[in-house]
């Protein structure tokens, strides 16, 4: 038969036939006026083609089995495959997790940004200071692997006994221990560890100069007294998004601190 006739048949267009033939996929008789005569072996192997592409497999993969170590050489090289899927799926899994987390921040304090939450946290994070400087600081060495951390603040905690007009704060990474280790990550001696509890969690809008208004800190203080929490040292913030633009570029974070019963 001729190319159109495979290519109708078999659903793959004849550019792509000829490219399979050019790389030795396909083996057609070649008649004395210099067509191809495709025959219903050929159909056979396009089919076999088209279904170790499906399976994503290169090309030269494919070839392999044409080789002349046949099989063998094949299943080398289909195990390499399988190796690269597995690591890629590794991969997807994890940005997915990522993911997840975040949607599930926005799900979670989207919908009720002005109250403070009570919630239970079951995953430990760390933060370390941002520290740009020397090149070879443990801070640098975690801001390689930007997508695995969370930017945050750090609010002295005398001040959610008494907040003042204006709150500093100082600039934090975190990560999960999980990542951390996965990622084999350092942990310096000033590293702040937050572990799982029960957390109080409010929207804080910082200024880009460094402080941030007292007065948002009082419904936490307040919900605490109602409920006669005592607050844990154990606290952090992480950038939920940014408002306005260069003339008031504001950042609003989620703040989170533990607590415990008074009486506990």
């Amino acid at each position: 038969m001729k190319i159109h006739e495979l290519a109708h048949l078999s659903g793959v267009n004849p550019e792509t036939i000829r490219m399979y033939r050019q790389k030795g996929l396909l083996h057609p008789a070649r008649l004395a006026n210099g067509y191809f005569d495709y025959s219903a072996c050929n159909l056979y192997e396009l089919m076999f083609v088209r279904k170790l592409r499906g399976a994503n497999l290169g090309l030269e993969t494919i070839a392999s089995f044409y080789a002349e170590d046949g099989q063998a050489g094949a299943l080398r090289n289909m195990k390499q495959e399988i190796r690269a899927l597995e690591e890629a799926i590794r991969e997807l899994e994890q940005r997915k997790k990522q993911l997840m987390s975040t949607l599930g921040h926005y799900v979670l304090f989207s919908n009720q940004p002005q109250q403070v939450q009570e919630l239970t946290l079951r995953s430990e994070c760390w933060f370390v200071p941002l520290e740009l400087e020397p090149a070879d600081s443990v801070c640098r060495r975690w801001m390689e692997h930007a997508d695995a951390l969370f930017t945050g603040i750090r609010i002295a905690p005398a001040y959610l006994e008494q907040p003042t007009q204006q709150v500093p704060y100082t600039m934090e990474l975190g990560a999960y221990t999980e990542d951390l280790k996965r990622l084999k990550l350092p942990l310096p001696p000033q590293a702040r560890r937050m572990p799982g509890g029960t957390y109080l969690s409010s929207f804080l809008e910082a200024e880009t100069d460094g402080t941030l208004r007292g007065g948002q800190l009082q419904p936490v203080i307040d919900y605490a007294a109602a409920h006669h929490y005592r607050f844990c040292p154990e606290q952090g913030a992480f950038l939920y998004c940014l408002n306005g633009g260069e003339e008031a570029l504001q950042l609003v974070f989620c703040f989170q601190v533990r607590v415990e019963p008074e009486n506990g």
